[in-house]
């Protein structure tokens, strides 16, 4: 199979397995995987799989990253490019938050929690489609089963790497949904207004539909607006999706006033409780805890849910 290898250097301080955990969110996460070394994932790349695995090689404070690129077919020389940009978006490769640990590293109340995390980066979804649909499956009842969901729309993309019990799949993309009917994802667990929702953010989506691009061009509150216009997406799924896709004052630098998804701002006690937090800036220092898996903060907290090297 054809094969390409580069390395990348990721902005300092950097550690992958943080950077991943807050990524996959759950466990049984089974598009993002990490076996403790490695984070692989199928990528659909013109309408071909290719499977890309990552490790990091160098420590956090010099970090480098090997990845390794296999695909059934032949890619034109671009696709080392297209990897790149896609793995700087999602794992947040050359964020710079050295205000934010210049900020909150001596504060009594959150400092030993940002030690603790030095190196995570807040991970985003390598597009707003796959954010969108991520909001409406977690939505449904619980991150837990929106990822089992979204685990089983995976499985029934017909965009596979490999064969049998070791086959991984791609995230289905916006045709995939757009083809499908009501009843057969009410088979996976969708509810059928969900469902209907899918399939109409899959047509809006089909043909590389670009006009999402736009939208980390807008302030926040016209992107939202934006969002809102599209069936079945409220408030909560268009701000979750501006805070994990879109939104350039997040990805550029956490030491200024943010995005944060004020219908989730009802997990700020319990974040506090947590981290110990009761100051005024609690909104600033909730924008590292936030996006550190907005709904599972609680989970990720906990003595049960810690990351491994």
């Amino acid at each position: 199979m054809p094969e390409i290898n580069f390395r990348l250097k990721p902005r300092a301080p950097f550690r992958l397995h943080l950077t991943v955990w807050a990524l996959r969110r759950r466990p049984n996460n089974a598009i993002d995987l990490w076996d403790g070394r490695f984070y692989r994932r199928i990528f659909s790349l013109h309408g071909v799989p290719v499977q890309i695995s990552v490790r990091q090689t160098r420590p956090p404070d010099k970090p480098q990253l090997e990845v390794t690129a296999i695909s059934e077919q032949r890619h034109p020389f671009r696709l080392k490019n297209e990897l790149t940009a896609m793995l700087e978006r999602i794992l947040g490769l050359q964020i710079d938050l050295s205000g934010f640990y210049e900020m909150a590293s001596d504060d009594p109340k959150i400092g030993a929690l940002v030690r603790r995390f030095t190196g995570f980066r807040p991970p985003r979804f390598p597009t707003v489609f796959e954010a969108l649909v991520n909001a409406i499956a977690c939505q449904q009842r619980t991150v837990l089963v929106g990822i089992m969901l979204l685990n089983s729309l995976a499985r029934t993309r017909n965009m596979a790497f490999g064969e049998g019990p070791a086959a991984a799949f791609a995230f289905p993309a916006p045709e995939d949904l757009g083809r499908a009917r009501p009843e057969t994802l009410g088979t996976l667990g969708f509810s059928r207004q969900k469902a209907t929702t899918l399939i109409r953010l899959g047509r809006e989506c089909a043909g590389g539909a670009s006009h999402f691009d736009a939208l980390a061009k807008l302030d926040d509150r016209e992107a939202v607006t934006r969002l809102l216009e599209l069936h079945g997406i409220g408030r909560w799924s268009a701000e979750y999706t501006m805070l994990r896709s879109t939104c350039s004052r997040l990805t550029t630098s956490l030491d200024k006033r943010t995005c944060i998804a004020s219908s989730t701002l009802g997990r700020v006690q319990p974040m506090k409780e947590r981290a110990g937090c009761c100051h005024v800036s609690i909104l600033t220092k909730v924008c590292f805890i936030s996006t550190f898996s907005l709904p599972s903060w609680t989970h990720a907290a906990s003595s049960r849910s810690r990351p491994t090297e």
